[in-house]
């Protein structure tokens, strides 16, 4: 089968904006163009970019951002990824410039905020915690997790000590019934997605992939969640 798309698809709409929604979708890095066909995102025509020391970029980079909290003078990105990016057509800063308050800059214009070891500049606008599940600081305890000007950089997470130590690295925390601490889940456990050979991971032409490790309870081999929130055998998943 085409590898562009996801099942066997109609004839293309000749007048795309006359047709009711279509019964597929574009495959992985793939987006649909006028005419109604598949084209790589990469061949999207490029759409204009009205801010100043900006340009178009069809597929830009995960590392680094254009945000000054990854900014450096090479603009290389600090870690060793074999990343497949999902391409999301932008616009992004021209070279050696960051976004500073929504504006691209040059890197002498970003703010020096000092941070620690494995540690990046915060965003204004991030209000997520980079604790790690059930330590101190973390959302569920007394301390604001968010009053930091630094935040844990990709990969890791704060520990209770306050210093920020590899994901993987977390304590594990107590899980429910059919629950199994997973300090870097991969793969989708929902009903929807349920093999009776219990294989999770069912990716193609996707080899390399750097996944971003959230810690989490999933369900163990073999279980799925269901709607309720709750991980039951295969057989339980159409009940």
């Amino acid at each position: 089968m085409d590898r562009r798309l996801t099942c066997a698809c109609r004839t293309p709409c000749p007048k795309p904006k006359e047709c009711p929604p279509p019964a597929c979708k574009c495959g992985f890095n793939y987006r649909r163009a006028d005419n109604g066909t598949c084209i790589p995102t990469t061949e999207c025509p490029p759409f204009k970019c009205s801010r100043i020391n900006e340009e178009f970029n069809p597929c830009p980079s995960y590392c680094p951002s254009d945000n000054c909290h990854d900014a450096s003078r090479t603009g290389e990105c600090p870690y060793f990824l074999l990343l497949v990016v999902e391409c999301s057509p932008t616009c992004r800063c021209i070279k050696h410039h960051w976004r500073k308050d929504g504006v691209c800059v040059p890197y002498e214009e970003c703010p020096d905020t000092i941070c620690g070891p494995n540690e990046v500049e915060r965003e204004s606008s991030d209000y997520q915690s980079d604790y790690c599940l059930g330590a101190e600081g973390d959302s569920t305890a007394n301390r604001d997790p968010y009053t930091s000007a630094c935040k844990c950089g990709l990969m890791y997470r704060r520990a209770a000590n306050n210093t920020c130590i590899p994901t993987r690295s977390c304590p594990p925390i107590p899980c429910g019934e059919n629950e199994v601490y997973d300090s870097c889940p991969v793969c989708s456990e929902k009903c929807e997605n349920a093999s009776p050979t219990g294989e999770r991971c069912r990716f193609v032409g996707r080899i390399g992939i750097t996944v971003i490790c959230n810690p989490a309870c999933r369900c163990v081999d073999f279980y799925w969640r269901n709607y309720d929130d709750k991980c039951v055998p295969y057989d339980k998943c159409r009940e």
